[in-house]
Parts: structure tokens; sequence; C-alpha cells
């Protein structure tokens, strides 16, 4: 987290002092060993071997609450020591907790560091985030509301509902058992997710940062593989989301860049017309017209030929042959030009258009000839024929602008099918039409 946005931390931080000694005794009611790591702040104990409930602050080690079963192993050890935030924790207790139905779980561990005081550590389905009690938050007798802001960041309401201690183990600063339970609310932020659980008596509230799973495995030199995440963690941040803020940056300069090239080709391109003719098109007899020799400028440029012909419900097809009179070199395309009109029921229509165009690239300067053989349905019609020479593209503009939006599109669906995956598993999803209430 930054620095300058960082919330109060825990209010149970202890005064510093050094690590002290780790204490150890017998269960009252299976003769496990107990470890006690956090002495002077650890109000009830869980033994490791058959889960009895134990009483850390009485000199005799109480048993509060006695159990015989065999408690499940653990992602993490306790008395595992790992490196996170800087900072050496040592793991000293794990929760596993459910929804109240019960389909969902997820397990929480208790971290403990003799100048920084408690953290935890919550797993579900793979997903990890590293927690830290708050002492300061807003005002939460009225917080039930889907967004609001703490230190600057933007909190929406991601999950309301119940959690339910179902096993217990190890150590921990307040008298925790199976059984109990809390009311929740989860806001998110991404990485961050913000927390409340309330019962009758009190209300706490924690703030969770998102951490790759690879550096738990890591920072607490965990044996693979591991439990992979098998889900989008509600506060993961969005892969594409900080990329797509790069390519934002990106596509803008490229832009940029062929808007400012656009213009020096529109204001530098000669756009000179070369040749200009009328073909007299004849009552669809098959006509072939030569032009006068011309000139094309530049040693190597674009040519647009441009046809007009003032058709109603009539066709007219013309095969054009450039023909360079210094190499005998040709090129050949076709045109075709129809447009037909009326009226129906629904009004006037028209169809089609009294005008084309072509554009050959790079056609070498010299001179030329151009000939036209046309046939069509139409009675004598004249053909205005325009060939120009190095005229401005727009096409090619029009691509490339397509390609970035395209390439920044492809990104923001990526990123936008990543956040909708994340709020499928919400009752207050943003991307549902439904109607969701607080």
């Amino acid at each position: 987290m930054n620095a300058q946005n960082d919330p109060p931390a825990s209010p149970d931080l202890p005064s510093p002092k050094p690590r002290g000694s780790v204490k150890s005794f017998a269960c009252g009611n299976c003769g496990g060993i107990v470890n006690i790591r956090a002495g002077g702040h650890t109000v009830t104990a869980v033994c490791n071997s058959c889960g009895s409930l134990i009483d850390a602050l009485d000199e005799n080690y109480r048993i509060l609450k006695s159990y015989q079963e065999k408690m499940p192993p653990l992602l993490i050890e306790l008395g595992t020591r790992g490196r996170l935030k800087g900072v050496e924790w040592e793991v000293i207790g794990n929760l596993r907790r459910t929804d109240g139905s019960g389909m969902y779980s997820w397990q929480e561990f208790l971290l403990f560091n003799p100048y920084h005081g408690f953290r935890w550590l919550v797993e579900q389905n793979g997903a990890w985030s590293f927690v830290t009690p708050l002492k300061e938050y807003p005002d939460l007798d009225g917080l039930a509301v889907r967004s609001f802001s703490y230190y600057g960041k933007k909190y929406e309401i991601f999950d309301r509902g119940e959690a339910v201690v179902r096993s217990v183990v190890g150590e921990f600063y307040w008298r925790v058992k199976r059984g109990e339970s809390v009311q929740t609310e989860d806001y998110i932020s991404p990485p961050h997710m913000f927390s409340i659980e309330r019962d009758t008596s009190e209300i706490n509230v924690s703030l969770g940062e998102y951490v790759p799973p690879q550096v738990i495995w890591s920072a607490f030199k965990l044996p693979l593989p591991q439990r992979a995440q098998r889900d989008i963690a509600p506060h993961q941040p969005s892969p594409y989301r900080e990329r797509r803020g790069k390519m934002f940056g990106i596509a803008s300069i490229f832009l940029t860049l062929l808007v400012v090239i656009h213009v020096f080709t529109l204001f530098s391109s000669a756009n000179q017309v070369a040749l200009e003719q009328t073909i007299a098109l004849s009552g669809g007899k098959s006509q072939v017209v030569v032009s006068p020799p011309f000139r094309l400028e530049k040693s190597v440029a674009n040519v647009e030929l441009i046809s007009r012909a003032m058709l109603t419900n009539q066709w007219a097809e013309t095969d054009f042959t450039l023909i360079n009179e210094d190499t005998g070199k040709i090129y050949n395309f076709v045109q075709g030009i129809e447009y037909y009109e009326g009226r129906d029921s629904d009004g006037a229509w028209s169809e089609g258009s009294r005008s084309t165009s072509s554009t050959l690239s790079a056609i070498p300067g010299g001179r030329y000839r151009l000939t036209a053989e046309t046939e069509s349905n139409a009675s004598v019609v004249p053909v205005q024929v325009t060939l120009k020479r190095d005229v401005p593209i727009w096409s090619n503009f029009f691509l490339a602008c397509g390609a970035v939006l395209l390439w920044f599109g492809w990104e923001w669906l990526r990123d936008r099918s990543f956040e909708t995956r994340r709020w499928s598993n919400s009752d207050f999803s943003p991307y549902s039409s439904g109607e969701d209430d607080d």
C-alpha cells in the first residue's frame, strides 16, 4: 500500500519488546503439547491435537471446552515464520470459517510479531489476503451502503452475509470458540478489501490486501506444489487494467502521430489533374476510346481515376487500360456505374451511384495513354473521366486508426471479462441487469 494513503493499523499493537521464548505445556484433555508464542497477549489457546479450548490467562491452563478429535492439517503449520511487507511474522493460530449456509469456506491464519502486533492471512480457493485490523474507520452505524470513500479510495459493496467458525487451533487474543458467528460486510477497491464483522457486542473492522499465492509460498518457504488459485478473488487486481492504462497512452500517441502524418500528406500531395476526357456511350455498343498522351509527374506516386455519368435506371461498365508509352507496361482495371430510382408504396427510392473511382498505387512517372472500352444499356450518355496524380489516401489513415482502436478495444474487452467474472460471485454486481437490495 502507498504509505501516504495507509490507514491506521491494528488497535492490538503491543509495546515493542524482544521476541520471548515459546512457552509450552501439556493439554489437560489429551496430553498433547500446546505452545504459547504471544505470551502476554494470548487470551485463549486451542490444542493442536484434540481441539480443546484452553484459558491461556489461567496459570493452570484451565480447559474451557474439551473435544476429542484429530485436527485437520494446515496449509501453513503453526510456528512457521515468513517475511511479508518487510516484517517477519509467525503463524500462531488458524480459524476455519464458512458462510451461514456452509457452501463457501475459507481459513484465516493469525500472524504475530512482537513489534508490530497481529495481522491475518486469509485464504479462500487458493487466493490470499494480508489483513490489517483497523483502529480508525468511517462511521459504521449506517454503513450499509453500496459504496463509500476511505483514504482517497472508493470501496464498493461486494458481499453481505454471515461468517461461522467451524474449527479453531492455536492461540488468539480473544475468546474464540466454534460455532460463534458474526454478520459481515465486504467492500472492495482492488487490490484492497474493507471488511466489517458485527455481533451483538462489538464491531471489528479490517483492511485486506490481495497477495499473489506465489508470494505466500516464497515468504513462508512452503514446499510445492501447493493449492492453486481456483477463481478470481473479490479484490484481485485485473492484470488488464494497468496494461489498458499503458496501452491508452501508447494508442493516444500513435493516433496523434497518424493524424500529424496524414495532415502532412494532405498538404504535401500534388492532387494534380493529369487527364480529363468525355466518353460518349452509344446504345449498348462496345466502344474503345484512346486518350491523347499525357504525362504523370513525380518518379512514383498513386493515380485516381474518377468516372461520372448521368444514368437513370441504366448501367455502364468500362475496362480501362493505362499504358506507359516509355516502357510499354500496362495497368488494367474495371469500373462500373449503375443507378436506379423509382417510387412505390413506401415512397421514392434510389439505388446505386452515378460516379465511381479507383486508385492505383506506386505508378511510375512518364508518358501515358488511357484506353477505355465501354458497354452499357444506355442511349447516348456522356461519361466524364478524370485522372488525378498523387492524391491523398484516406483509407490507409482509417485502417491504421481502426487497427489501433481494435487493439485497445480487445484489451478493454479482456478487462471487462475479468471484472464480469469477479462480480459473478457477488449479489451486487454492476454488470447485472437486476436490482439488488441493500
